[in-house]
Order: C-alpha cells, then sequence, then structure tokens
C-alpha cells in the first residue's frame, strides 16, 4: 500500500473481478526475473484476503527455500515445489488440482528457469516484439492450465530486478534482499482467460504469446 501511494508500484489494467475467484480456481502466471514479483503478487488480493477466504493466495516455493526456517510461517499457504524429485512434483500437480478443484488462488511463474539480467539468449528464451525476455513454460504446468475448474490470469511485472536484486547480483548480503525502494516496478494485469478448450500441444504457446503481447501492451 505504501509502495502504491509513493508511486513506487504503478499497477494498470486492475479491477477487482479479475482477481475474485467467483467459485473457480484462479492461476496467476507472471513472469519471474527476481524475488520482488512473489512478493508483490499477494498484495494485489489487500484487502479483500483479510475478509474473505477465497482471495488468500497460495504460493510455489522451491523445497530449499520452503525449508528455511524464514519460510516458516507461510509454510500453511504454500505448496513446496522440488524439480530434483518427479515424485515430489507429481504429488505436488494433484494437491494443487484439488485446489483448483475447491476454488483456490494459485500464484505461479511457469517459466522453465529465472531469467536474470545478464542471461544469455538460448533456445527456451522467448522475446517479445520490444525484445522484452521470458523463458519457455515448463511443460508439467500444462496439466494445471487445462484443470476443468480453472482460469488463468496473465500478469507482467516490469522493474522488480531493478527493486530487489537476485542474489548472485547482491555480494553483500547472502540471506536477505534488501529492497532499493527508490526503483519502481510497474505491474500489468491482463484478462482471465478460460484454455480447458483448447488443445494440449497449443496452450503452453498460446499462454507465452499473451504474457509477451502484455508485456508490451500500452495500458
Amino acid at each position: 500500500m505504501l509502495l502504491r501511494v509513493t508511486r513506487r508500484v504503478e499497477i494498470k489494467g486492475y479491477a477487482r473481478s479479475k482477481v475474485d475467484p467467483k467459485g473457480r480456481g484462479l492461476l496467476v502466471i507472471c513472469n519471474h526475473p527476481s524475488p520482488t514479483e512473489p512478493t508483490l503478487l499477494p498484495f494485489l488480493f489487500y484487502p479483500w484476503f483479510l475478509f474473505q477466504l477465497r482471495f488468500v493466495t497460495y504460493c510455489l516455493p522451491a523445497r530449499q527455500y520452503y525449508d528455511d526456517w524464514l519460510c516458516i510461517p507461510f509454510r500453511i499457504i504454500s505448496v513446496p515445489i522440488d524439480r530434483a524429485s518427479m515424485r515430489n512434483n507429481l504429488n505436488a500437480v494433484k494437491e494443487l488440482e484439488g485446489m483448483l478443484r475447491d476454488g483456490k488462488v494459485i500464484l505461479m511463474h511457469p517459466e522453465r528457469e529465472r531469467i536474470y539480467s545478464d542471461s544469455e539468449r538460448d533456445s527456451d528464451t522467448r522475446l517479445s516484439k520490444s525484445g522484452k525476455r521470458m523463458k519457455r513454460f515448463r511443460p508439467g504446468t500444462r496439466r494445471l492450465f487445462m484443470h476443468p475448474n480453472c482460469r488463468v490470469l496473465p500478469i507482467w511485472m516490469d522493474g522488480g530486478d531493478r527493486m530487489i536484486l537476485n542474489r548472485s547480483e547482491n555480494p553483500t548480503s547472502r540471506w536477505v534482499h534488501w529492497p532499493r525502494i527508490w526503483r519502481k516496478v510497474t505491474i500489468k494485469i491482463g484478462e482471465p482467460l478460460d484454455v480447458t478448450g483448447m488443445s494440449k500441444n497449443e496452450v503452453l504457446d498460446y499462454l507465452e504469446d499473451v504474457l509477451l503481447d502484455l508485456a508490451d501492451r500500452e495500458m
């Protein structure tokens, strides 16, 4: 709230109707170049999550962060992902499918890996028309996107990698990411989508295109 008042965070395209799951699961997808995105995304549902459980958001931290003591207060709203364990991933997907069936809001960063400011372009990198970068989505996310009780809300965030640096870019602190709150972050919120009727071979490319189009869109 303070960052919005001071105009350090600009939100474009916001409407309460977009973030209201309305009895269906809501899968929020966002690019993820830094720790800023998962920090700010839950506040798009403020203050509604203080009064109505359907606005409470659930996140998907990597197992090493979930096991850290700093994550203990948030474990109740977290589903850990261990990419080194196929069994863990399958169990996590089943749990997430159950949450979508129950109408929960899930925050997801579907890219195969985080793309850093100095990352070289490879076959997994996609570019928008203006040159903004994003990694291709993980194939396992397709199953969640096509869940019959799911809508997908695309969000693009610019400037997050300048507000909270990645650890590799912040050698002064190993454990704490000191936010540079004088930097500006722009959040663009698209329209909720229902892709359950799409071909499973097309859904990932389609949602990647939607996110890259949102990155360039003037709002």
